[in-house]
């Protein structure tokens, strides 16, 4: 029989940190406005009389989305958005009950995701091309199970510290954030496109992050041993919608680019566009 002190320490050990949440989906809130961004740059690749109709809403759009994701400003917040969702993966890994539980899931959603675009891909007879391997799930999925192995290790803090300073000192030293990108996809190309230097797909992330990862491990560890909000005080009714999709991030990056594409197919049907 359950005493009121185990209910309350299960209550506590249930409670979620809020700025891990907060922060997760600020994350993905930009990667969101990245998407939308570059959903309404390949505008008229979504419709077949696109040439045929100039509609000055539509081309203003176009010119918005086309100047961000050409602008540093995007590159810049990429850089940050993706570094950060990195880090907090790391950090959720030390909450975690088991990594080698949640690597196989992140992973699995990631052949799933992979393969319903090739699904989409062959089934447009190759007219719908956002064909994926090695997406952002891939490099988390990975970062996860290299983080639950070493786990087993006595000094394993300090590994996660040494190993993401290396690898991210690498990339840095390689400019491996900007990889070549290829319209199509070879197996000679696999090693480059782990370390960073070559890149396939309309999402696409090397073994480099895996770095981010770690060092997140190590921040997990260290920061949070007690397993408790360094921000207390701040937690408020301000953040809900952040920790909303801090909490769901999962289903939201699976499903987001299908409301995106529903979005920009309504919107151009409404507008005299036609799909097929």
């Amino acid at each position: 029989m359950e005493t009121k002190a185990t209910k309350k320490e299960k209550i506590v050990n249930k409670k979620r940190i809020w700025e891990i949440d907060f922060l997760r989906g600020l994350a993905i809130f930009l990667m969101l406005f990245d998407h939308l961004a570059y959903d309404f740059l390949s505008f008229n690749s979504f419709f077949v009389n696109a040439s045929q109709i100039n509609n000055p809403f539509v081309n203003q759009l176009i010119k918005i989305a086309t100047d961000f994701e050409l602008s540093s400003a995007r590159e810049v917040l990429h850089l940050i958005f993706s570094a950060l969702f990195f880090v907090l993966c790391g950090i959720s890994s030390y909450f975690s009950h088991n990594n080698f539980k949640r690597a196989l899931q992140i992973l699995g959603c990631c052949l799933i995701l992979d393969g319903a675009t090739y699904i989409l891909y062959f089934v447009s007879d190759k007219s719908i091309d956002v064909r994926m391997i090695f997406n952002v799930l891939f490099s988390l999925g990975i970062g996860v199970l290299l983080v639950a192995i070493l786990s087993y290790l006595p000094c394993h803090r300090k590994l996660y510290l040494f190993l993401g300073a290396v690898i991210l000192c690498f990339a840095f030293s390689y400019d491996s954030f900007h990889p070549v990108w290829y319209n199509e996809f070879d197996f000679s190309m696999t090693l480059d496109i782990f370390l960073g230097k070559k890149a396939f797909g309309s999402d696409c992330f090397s073994l480099i992050h895996v770095g981010y990862v770690f060092i997140g491990a190590y921040l997990g560890e260290t920061l949070y041993s007690r397993k408790e909000s360094l921000v207390p005080s701040f937690d408020g009714k301000w953040n809900r919608f952040f920790l909303f999709i801090g909490k769901h991030t999962m289903p939201i990056y699976l499903l987001h680019q299908v409301v995106f594409a529903l979005v920009v197919g309504i919107l151009g049907l409404c507008l005299g566009y036609r799909l097929f």
